[in-house]
């Protein structure tokens, strides 16, 4: 794989597909702690269907930093749905009392 390939397919990751595979993997054998292509390399067995990808998925998990954006760059057609949850969580510090007030509300709910 070429650097203009490379660039070309981080420029538009919607266009990685199995034929991708084998130099993306080749990129990270070479350099493991190389996020970029660990995310390139796991879309690439997504998009065809392999058996490998769930065994992947776990070791990309470690080695990313942010699973939720893993998740959303796997997944983009996900990205609108979690709109609803995105601006629940805007709201809360992710304090004790955040918790408490959530817990208090189901089971007023539940009433």
């Amino acid at each position: 794989m070429t650097y203009e390939n490379f660039i070309q397919l981080l420029r538009n990751p919607g266009s990685i597909e199995e034929s991708h595979q084998s130099a993306l993997r080749e990129l990270t054998e070479k350099y493991p702690y190389f996020g970029v292509s660990r995310w390139m390399y796991l879309k690439s067995l997504h998009a065809s269907n392999s058996v490998y990808y769930s065994s992947e998925l776990r070791k990309t998990e470690l080695y990313g930093a942010n699973r939720r954006n893993l998740f959303f760059f796997i997944h983009p057609e996900e990205i609108g749905k979690g709109a609803a949850n995105a601006k629940d969580r805007a709201s809360m510090s992710g304090s004790y009392f955040d918790m408490i007030d959530i817990i208090e509300n189901k089971d007023e709910n539940m009433r």
